[in-house]
């Protein structure tokens, strides 16, 4: 159903745990978190239904990768779009979360929009201006944001 389908939506947050929202949007540089669910197994695995240990069981580097939009209401980017070194460089940890069972963490720097970009509005007419997907071999995720332009 549809309460199952938004209590598992990527989530997104800031360095101090709180929601990237329209109030509270992301900055350019700035650090986030993207919290999912189903990325795939990791290396080393990871044992089924126990918390994740600490150090974390990750990705290699360049198992994922992650392609970024900026606009109002931005749309989802393509997966088969050419991606920028920077995109590359802007993914710092794809992984299990420790602590978490089956919880996966995307930590990202928010890269600068080229050119302008809306403000997301409080009344809800722009309610993201950056979209990501994370694209992997075998799976694939996608949010939209709001950031500061």
């Amino acid at each position: 159903g549809s309460n199952f389908s938004r209590a598992c939506r990527p989530a997104v947050t800031h360095g101090d745990a709180t929601l990237v929202t329209s109030a509270r949007p992301a900055h350019p540089g700035e650090l986030l978190q993207i919290y999912a669910f189903g990325l795939g197994r990791t290396n080393p695995a990871a044992a089924s239904g126990e918390a994740t240990p600490n150090p974390a069981p990750r990705f290699p580097p360049g198992a994922f990768t992650l392609f970024i939009s900026f606009g109002p209401n931005a749309a989802l980017p393509s997966l088969d779009s050419n991606k920028s070194q920077l995109e590359d460089e802007m993914l710092q940890y794809v992984g299990l979360t420790p602590g978490e069972v089956g919880l996966y963490q995307v930590n990202f720097v928010v890269p600068l929009p080229a050119g302008t970009v809306p403000s997301c509005s409080e009344d809800g007419l722009i309610h993201s201006n950056m979209a990501m997907a994370l694209a992997g071999r075998l799976s694939s995720d996608s949010v939209v944001i709001c950031v500061q332009p």
